[in-house]
C-alpha cells in the first residue's frame, strides 16, 4: 500500500458520497416531519397511533376500510377473518391490573362485530415485560374473543424479533402470535396505501404524510438511501487489497480527525464568548475546558451573568460521554454552595418543554439537539461550522433572556 492508494481510496469514496449529497439535496430526503418534532421512536404517540389510524375505517384518511384490507393481506389474514366495514381500532387500551396472567395495556387491538380480534404489540426500541404476550393472549382468551382461523397476537418490531421467553412463556409461534417487522411488512403495506393514493391529486396530503412516514421507517431500519451508499463504499473497498488496507489505515486516524475537528470547534467557541457575547453581556464571564481535554467525557464550556453568579448558577454545555455527546442546561456554578429552591422550581417551569431532566449538580439539562444533528463530515466545512456555532450563539441568547426575567 502507498499513498497513492490512500488518495485514490479517498477520491473514489467521495465521489460516491458527493452522488449521494447531490441526491439528497434533490429530493430533500433529510427532511422528515417526525424527526424535526422528535418523536420517530415514540411507539404509542407516533408509531401506535399512525398505523391504528390508517387501520381505522372511520379514520381522518377517509379511504373506508381500504388500508385495513390491504394490511389484512399483507399480514396474511383469510378473507373471513375479519369483518372490515364494522370494525373498532382502539390504542393503550387498558385491560385491568397487572397480575402474571392477566391485564395492562394493549398497544392496537382490533375487534370486529363477530368478536374476531387482533391484538398489535408494538415494539420500537423497549424490551418486553414479564408474562407480556401470555397476559394479553389471556385476555383474547377469557374475553372469549373467536382467534380460530388465526393467532390472535402480532409481534412487531422494527426487524422481526422473536418475542423474549419471559413475554411469551409457552405461547406457540404461529400458532397464539406472529412475528411481523416495520422493515418488511410495515413497508410493503405502506407502500400499497401510498401507491393507492397516486391515483388522485386530490389525495395529494395523504400521499405525502404516508411517505414521510415511510421515510421514517427505512431510517428506523437502515433502507435509506446513506445506507446504499456505505454498502457501495463497502464493496468497493472489498475489491482491492490495496484499499482494504488504506481504509484501516483511514480509520486508524479517526480519532485524530475528531481531536482536530473539536479542537478548531473549541477555538471559535472563545472566539464567540470573546468577541460577540462580550459585546452584548459587558458583565459576562465564561470558561472552556482545556483544549487536550476538550470534547471528552465531562468537559465542559459555559456563561455566567452577574445577576446569574449571585444566584449561584450558569447556562452550560457538557460533553456527556466519549462519543462527545453534548447537553445543555442550567447547572450550580459552585457545586459546593447552595442554590435556592425556588429559583430551581420556576426554571423547571419555564425551560420543561425544552429541558426535562435534572440532578444534584444540574437543574435543568437536555441533549443539544443541534450538535447531535451535526455529523463528522460535515464538521470539516467552514458553512457547518457556522452553522453549530450561530446554533449556540442563538440558543445561549434565548435561554439567557428567559433566565435574566427569571431572576
Amino acid at each position: 500500500m502507498s499513498e497513492i492508494d490512500v488518495i485514490e481510496l479517498l477520491d473514489n469514496v467521495s465521489k460516491i458520497y458527493g452522488d449521494y449529497k447531490s441526491h439528497i439535496e434533490k429530493t430533500g430526503e433529510r427532511f422528515n416531519i417526525f424527526k424535526i418534532l422528535n418523536v420517530e421512536t415514540k411507539e404509542v404517540r407516533l408509531h401506535s397511533k399512525f398505523i391504528s389510524e390508517l387501520l381505522d375505517p372511520n379514520g381522518s384518511h377517509g379511504r373506508g376500510n381500504l388500508f385495513l384490507q390491504y394490511f389484512l393481506t399483507q399480514f396474511g389474514f383469510s378473507d373471513r377473518a375479519f369483518d372490515t366495514l364494522k370494525v373498532s381500532v382502539e390504542i393503550e387500551k387498558y385491560i385491568g391490573v397487572k397480575t402474571d396472567s392477566t391485564g395492562g395495556y394493549l398497544d392496537i387491538i382490533l375487534t370486529d362485530q363477530q368478536r374476531h380480534v387482533i391484538i398489535i404489540e408494538n415494539k420500537i426500541y423497549a424490551g418486553d415485560g414479564e408474562n407480556q404476550l401470555l397476559r394479553y393472549f389471556n385476555f383474547c382468551k377469557n374475553g372469549k374473543y373467536d382467534f380460530s382461523l388465526y393467532p390472535p397476537i402480532i409481534y412487531l418490531s422494527l426487524f422481526g424479533k422473536d418475542p423474549e421467553d419471559k413475554s411469551k412463556k409457552d405461547l406457540k409461534l404461529n400458532q397464539d402470535y406472529n412475528v411481523k417487522s416495520y422493515e418488511n411488512d410495515i413497508l410493503k403495506w405502506l407502500q400499497k396505501c401510498k401507491e393507492s393514493c397516486e391515483e388522485s391529486e386530490d389525495l395529494h396530503w395523504l400521499n405525502s404524510t404516508i411517505s414521510q412516514y415511510i421515510n421514517l421507517v427505512k431510517i428506523l431500519t437502515h433502507q435509506t438511501k446513506y445506507e446504499i451508499m456505505k454498502d457501495k463504499i463497502a464493496k468497493l473497498i472489498s475489491e482491492k487489497s490495496d484499499f482494504v488496507d488504506a481504509a484501516f489505515l483511514i480509520e486508524q486516524s479517526l480519532e485524530g480527525i475528531k481531536r482536530n475537528l473539536t479542537c478548531t470547534f473549541r477555538g471559535q467557541i472563545v472566539e464567540l464568548f470573546e468577541g460577540e457575547l462580550k459585546e452584548i453581556y459587558k458583565d459576562l464571564i465564561y470558561h472552556v475546558s482545556e483544549e487536550e481535554k476538550f470534547g471528552s467525557f465531562e468537559s465542559v464550556f459555559y456563561i455566567s451573568l452577574e445577576k446569574w453568579r449571585k444566584n449561584n448558577f450558569c447556562l452550560c454545555f457538557e460533553f456527556s460521554d466519549d462519543e462527545m455527546s453534548l447537553d445543555i442546561g442550567i447547572c450550580k456554578l459552585d457545586q459546593l454552595e447552595t442554590f435556592e429552591k425556588k429559583i430551581g422550581e420556576r426554571m423547571r417551569e419555564e425551560f420543561f418543554t425544552e429541558l426535562k431532566q435534572y440532578s444534584e449538580n444540574w437543574i435543568v439539562f437536555d441533549i443539544f439537539k443541534e450538535w447531535e444533528e451535526t455529523k463528522w463530515n460535515e464538521m470539516g466545512g467552514k458553512l457547518e461550522k457556522k452553522m453549530i456555532i450561530t446554533a449556540v450563539k442563538s440558543r445561549i441568547i434565548h435561554m439567557a433572556e428567559r433566565l435574566n426575567a427569571i431572576t
